[in-house]
């Protein structure tokens, strides 16, 4: 993840942030189910599809950060208002309402599969571990994609926008 997380700045002063969140959705949800069909019987293959399949969320968590601070911009020059309060507080909430779901599907899983504590599981526990661990993240990522595809905000209209609330301020 911090490989992706370095490396994003540097991809975002060459690409509009729409087009790289796409890209590393894809990336993602293409290195997670190569991991699926992988398996999880091989040690060293586990090791290198779990350093290297979340490179693409560090991506990911920078771009959607920026994005969200772009809308601060965005909603100003649209509305008049500068509500960064509301936006971040927003983005903070929402992050805290994934967490619970993602704790709460968690004990789901944990049951459905018949996980039992300090033993050792049945394969077919160990395969809905491992279904779960690549093939969740392959759908979301695909799923993250479909809001992006409704986002404009390209490079270019940002800049005319934070030109446009420079003007007005000065104004």
């Amino acid at each position: 993840m911090i490989v992706g997380m370095l490396l994003t700045p540097v991809l975002m002063r060459r690409f509009d942030k729409r087009s790289l969140f796409i890209a590393f959705c894809l990336a993602g949800s293409a290195l997670y189910f190569l991991y699926f069909l992988y398996g999880y019987q091989n040690l060293t293959g586990v090791l290198v599809f779990t350093a290297i399949a979340p490179i693409p969320l560090g991506c990911l968590s920078i771009l959607a950060s920026t994005m969200i601070s772009s809308t601060i911009e965005y909603m100003e020059w649209k509305t008049g208002q500068r509500n960064e309060g509301i936006i971040s507080s927003s983005q903070t909430f929402s992050s805290k309402v994934c967490i619970a779901i993602g704790g709460g599907l968690s004990g789901l899983i944990l049951t459905l599969s018949n996980y039992v504590p300090n033993q050792q599981q049945t394969v077919a526990t160990l395969n809905v571990f491992h279904g779960t661990l690549t093939l969740a993240p392959t759908i979301l990522l695909l799923i993250a994609i479909v809001p992006m595809l409704f986002f404009d905000l390209t490079n270019e209209k940002y800049a005319q926008i934070v030109e446009d609330l420079k003007q007005r301020r000065a104004s």
